[in-house]
């Protein structure tokens, strides 16, 4: 009397996959720090790479510069500046 259709969902989950990945962008945020108070950033999105190296952007978003008194830090007697410090990295 009723006939009931099959539902692939092993498909369906490739599919799906596929369409995510199509829409997937990486964005950079890149930014320069001058030692005399100055900080420059830009989010940028690459439209091709090459061995890492990006070789041109689709869009540059080119945020305000921000500027702040110069830091200097001194060392304190006996220390070498060469604190470890660990963290993980994983994948998404």
């Amino acid at each position: 009397m009723f006939e009931q259709l099959e539902l692939n969902v092993e498909v369906l989950l490739a599919d799906m996959a596929a369409e995510r990945n199509a829409q997937r962008q990486s964005w950079f945020l890149l930014y320069h720090r001058e030692l005399a108070g100055e900080l420059r950033a830009e989010v940028s999105l690459p439209t091709a790479m090459d061995n890492g190296r990006v070789l041109r952007w689709k869009e540059r978003i080119i945020l305000p510069t921000i500027q702040f008194e110069p830091v200097v830090t001194p060392l304190v007697e006996g220390d070498n500046g060469d604190d470890e410090q660990s963290f993980e990295i994983r994948a998404l």
